[in-house]
């Protein structure tokens, strides 16, 4: 048996954690646990949204309290029922393991009953245990130990001032308005970009108008939303259809769908690789001319919607419209589709509107035989090439 010797200091001394000050708000159910400790032990404590709060005491014995506040929304909320069982699961089982002089708080084995609950601890163990907490955010405290007084704060830098943009983040990230808490809006959406997958949406039946993943990246100014450009704003594409088909839960509230709103046209798009500088490489000037001609190599005006730039017109290479460019498929109900932007268009494949092209030539060299998709067949392939170059720099 190992003995532990009294510091001035604990590791990390006290630590305090409070991410949404979960504390005070009153528990659904509350456990308390004692464990003898037989030598060095390394504390790794985690909560989702609740606070940690870590104290030294003397001898050889930890003890645990933990506050249980089941989420609310979800699956569970709003019956008492469900949230006694919730209370219960947690009491049966409190995640506290003590395993090879690691004391592990926090970590459910049932995944699904720890998004459903967020616990506020704290916990007294012996002077000198490393610890590792972690929490939305906050602060670490720390304490002298012979005085038993807090000494100092170490910031951890979060925000002082949540602003509305950070409150939609917050929504875009967060599971609590998903069935059974499973995803969130940056599961389909990293980065606030997109996961490459073609959804089959359920109002209009199995297998029937597939739809191609969009990014959000610098989409503000580029309305309407929707591939059928159907919704105005963003708060309509987020709206209470989203509930109905993709979350299976009560929608957004109006200040979560503001919030979301304002958050989602921060999101910027990173730099693109394709550009040098301000000045375009050979092949995308080439390609340029391509994509602004007004005339086909036999000298026949182009119409307006055989030329590239009367539907991508810059800045964001959109016109905001809709257009049959002869893509619809036999399992669409309809056949015209939202012009999308083309910024960073390098990085956002599969393209058209089901997402059948896999790379941006195969929109030309095997979905546009008619030309109603630009016209691109009287073009060799190195003026493709250079048309795709092109694109690329945008």
């Amino acid at each position: 048996m190992n003995s532990l010797q009294k510091t001035p200091f604990l590791s990390l001394a006290a630590l305090l954690l409070a991410a949404w000050a979960t504390s005070a708000i009153a528990a659904d159910g509350a456990f308390e646990e004692r464990l003898t400790i037989d030598g060095p032990i390394v504390l790794d404590v985690s909560t989702g949204s609740g606070s940690i709060e870590i104290n030294p005491g003397p001898g050889n014995e930890a003890f645990i309290r933990g506050e249980i506040h089941v989420n609310k929304g979800g699956l569970f909320s709003g019956r008492r029922g469900d949230k006694d069982e919730i209370v219960q699961a947690v009491l049966d089982n409190p995640p506290i393991e003590l395993d090879n002089g690691l004391l592990r708080i926090g970590r459910f084995d049932d995944r699904g009953l720890g998004k459903r609950v967020s616990i506020s601890y704290v916990i007294t163990i012996p002077a000198g245990t490393e610890t590792v907490a972690s929490s939305g955010s906050g602060s670490i405290s720390v304490v002298d130990i012979e005085k038993q007084e807090r000494v100092r704060v170490i910031d951890l830098g979060g925000p002082d001032v949540i602003t509305q943009a950070r409150q939609g983040e917050r929504v875009f990230h967060s599971a609590a308005r998903t069935f059974a808490r499973q995803f969130s809006c940056h599961s389909c959406h990293p980065d606030g970009h997109v996961d490459g997958i073609t959804y089959d949406i359920e109002p209009d039946g199995l297998g029937i108008n597939p739809v191609d993943n969009r990014t959000l990246r610098g989409i503000f100014d580029t309305a309407p939303f929707k591939w059928e450009g159907t919704n105005p704003t963003l708060q309509r594409q987020c709206g209470p259809r989203l509930a109905a088909f993709f979350t299976r839960i009560d929608p957004f509230t109006p200040e979560q769908s503001a919030a979301l709103e304002r958050y989602i046209v921060t999101i910027r798009r990173p730099p693109n690789r394709y550009r040098t500088g301000e000045e375009l490489t050979p092949a995308q000037r080439r390609g340029k001319v391509i994509f602004e001609r007004e005339y086909d190599k036999s000298g026949n005006r182009l119409t307006r919607t055989q030329r590239c730039v009367s539907c991508h017109a810059p800045p964001y290479f959109t016109n905001r419209e809709v257009f049959d460019v002869g893509t619809a498929s036999s399992l669409d109900t309809h056949s015209a589709f939202d012009v999308p932007h083309l910024n960073n268009i390098y990085d956002s494949a599969p393209y058209l509107h089901d997402g059948r092209a896999q790379s941006l030539d195969e929109i030309w060299t095997v979905y546009n035989p008619r030309d109603l998709h630009g016209f691109t067949n009287d073009l060799t392939k190195d003026e493709l090439n250079d048309l795709i170059e092109y694109l690329m720099s945008l």
